[in-house]
């Protein structure tokens, strides 16, 4: 995957391809760590700084609340 370093105001920016930021799950706003590894420019996605909120978020329209409480207890559940 190629691409090409641009102006942006004073600095300088990547493009990251489409299809890369559709596979790790990318979006505008999304925090990443820099770092300088054997003569590699490494961007790695900042996945350990969630706020509660963007967890709830995530969680929306999901059906894990019907599978925890639609089922009888199996083991040694403690409510």
């Amino acid at each position: 995957m190629q691409t090409q370093i641009s102006k942006w105001g004073g600095s300088c920016a990547v493009r990251i391809p489409k299809m890369a930021v559709e596979s790790l799950g990318l979006s505008e706003g999304t925090k990443v760590n820099l770092s300088l590894e054997d003569g590699a420019l490494v961007l790695r996605v900042d996945r350990n700084d969630y706020t509660l909120e963007e967890l709830v978020e995530q969680a929306k329209g999901q059906e894990c609340l019907e599978y925890v409480w639609g089922h009888e207890d199996v083991g040694k559940e403690v409510w």
